[in-house]
């Protein structure tokens, strides 16, 4: 199934994620490791390029696959950007488990 996405002209809600290491975690070294490998450019244009989701690494646009760079969902217009986006609201478990599922489902083709 093919289907395309546009963006919508009222704009959208862009989320991001981060990476922490807990004040008691037992093995801190072994997490700055873990997120020295998965920010290394290469490594996140392997998962961009798997999950077409657009990375905050700018270095990594040079080994994504230049299919996943045109692609305007996972990398929307700058001009797109700065005038239609808002940024999540903290939203409840549950609100957020019915997104999860719908997007599980969109992106599964079901």
């Amino acid at each position: 199934m093919h289907i395309v996405a546009p963006l919508p002209p009222g704009g959208v809600q862009f989320g991001f994620e981060s990476m922490v290491i807990p004040s008691d975690a037992q093995h801190p070294g072994n997490a700055l490791l873990w997120m020295d490998y998965i920010l290394r450019p290469e490594v996140q244009a392997e998962i961009t390029n798997k999950v077409m989701f657009t990375s905050p690494n700018l270095a990594a646009r040079a080994f994504v696959h230049p299919d996943v760079l045109a692609n305007v969902i996972a990398f929307p217009p700058d001009e797109y950007m700065a005038h239609r986006v808002q940024f999540y609201e903290v939203r409840s478990r549950d609100t957020r488990r019915t997104m999860t599922r719908l997007y599980t489902r969109f992106k599964s083709g079901v």
